[in-house]
């Protein structure tokens, strides 16, 4: 199968329409990475997988290694086995999200700060086992993150929404509505970390912490009871859009593929995803004026 890089610039409120097959994983030289392997369960001990993503974060930064996600749908994963490869030796936090389920760290936690970090060594191999709480397992009390949205000039956004995303970014997203008073209420959090992203009419999507890249924003974790105040931030950025059509090798469209929209090095991806239509047509809104990486 032919491989191709899709390199776009986006300018504010412009349509780019492009066709894209696979973006390809740097290729680094035998040895000198390593793997973290193992198994997934529920609290029970079943197997999870299916459409499960594991990710890989750098302690300490909250983003995401390389916006590389991991779909145990992709393999040979019926028995709740992952394989993530190509690791640069270092320090990392791992975690899991999947429908249905708290998203979760190795450690058995929901909070990311509360996770065990993994030591991987150049040519090492490290087993880990993780576990999952289904959503409906959990009978605590709910936490809220209340705060107010602003756009780039600093005046108050009225209108739009606030999302508060699990740090797996595809957990299942709370989200509020911005009152008129462009204060927002996010309530019944399952306890666990959360990036929260906010957006408005003309404006691209930003994140709390003064950011436009998710690997960049400050995450925000809610304890059980717990209400977090004066989570306040702006929207930086004009917005523009992107779409196009997935096709296959024998030029057919492709339904149902998950389209990934990262910044031009990868190293600070944004927070965008959509899937193809019946047609194999995508389309993402509000990014901000840049150059991207389209995967699927």
């Amino acid at each position: 199968m032919k491989t191709l890089n899709i390199f776009l610039r986006l300018s504010v409120f412009a349509l780019i329409y492009s066709v894209l097959i696979f973006c390809p994983r740097a290729v680094f030289a035998q040895g000198s990475t390593g793997t973290i392997q193992g198994h997934l369960k529920d609290q029970n001990g079943n197997p999870v997988f299916g459409n499960t993503y594991m990710y890989v974060v750098h302690p300490g930064t909250g983003g995401f290694y390389n916006a590389d996600f991991y779909n145990l749908a992709s393999g040979l994963n019926q028995d709740g086995a992952f394989m993530i490869s190509n690791l640069t030796p270092g320090n990392y936090i791992i975690g899991a999200c999947t429908q249905g389920y708290i998203c979760g760290y190795y450690g058995n936690t929901r909070f990311i700060a509360e996770a065990t970090v993994v030591s991987l060594s150049a040519g090492e191999t490290v087993d880990i086992y993780m576990t999952l709480d289904t959503s409906g397992s959990y009978s605590g009390n709910p936490g809220t993150i209340q705060g107010h949205l602003y756009d780039k000039f600093g005046n108050p956004v009225h209108g739009g929404s606030v999302t508060a995303v699990p740090t797996g970014s595809q957990g299942s997203p709370y989200t509020s509505w911005i009152n008129d008073d462009n204060s927002f209420s996010i309530d019944n959090l399952i306890p666990g970390s959360y990036l929260i992203e906010g957006g408005t009419d003309g404006y691209a999507y930003g994140f709390y912490g003064g950011t436009r890249y998710f690997a960049n924003a400050t995450i925000v974790s809610v304890y059980p009871g717990e209400t977090i105040r004066n989570i306040d931030f702006s929207l930086l950025d004009l917005a523009g859009t992107i779409s196009g059509r997935v096709f296959d090798q024998n030029n057919n469209p492709l339904t149902g593929e998950y389209i990934l929209v990262s910044s031009y090095d990868d190293r600070y991806p944004l927070g965008y995803t959509g899937v193809t239509d019946s047609n194999g047509y995508y389309q993402m809104v509000g990014a901000p004026t840049g150059d991207y990486r389209v995967c699927v």
